[in-house]
């Protein structure tokens, strides 16, 4: 296989080092700022904070089990949500 090289200019943040990652020889400037991948998945959830402090419930109705994960704020992560993060 032949060698890749990346270039990095002034910024590579997230997705320029994703991108630099599988590659044979990263090349930089002095300055240049480099970001890394997040290793760390966070999920705020604000169902106490709706009812103890507001007053309001919320209930929902779904026609599958995924139909309401990963994007609701209700709950945290369940079992399939922690798997696939």
């Amino acid at each position: 296989s032949k060698p890749v090289s990346a270039v990095q200019s002034n910024v590579a943040a997230s997705g320029g080092y994703y991108l630099s990652a599988p590659c044979s020889y990263v090349l930089s400037q002095p300055s240049t700022i480099t970001g890394s991948i997040g290793v760390i998945a966070l999920k705020f959830t604000t169902k106490k904070f709706w009812k103890n402090k507001l007053g309001i419930n919320y209930d929902r109705v779904t026609t599958n089990p995924l139909a309401a994960s990963n994007f609701s704020m209700l709950d945290g992560f369940g079992e399939f949500e922690r798997i696939r993060v």
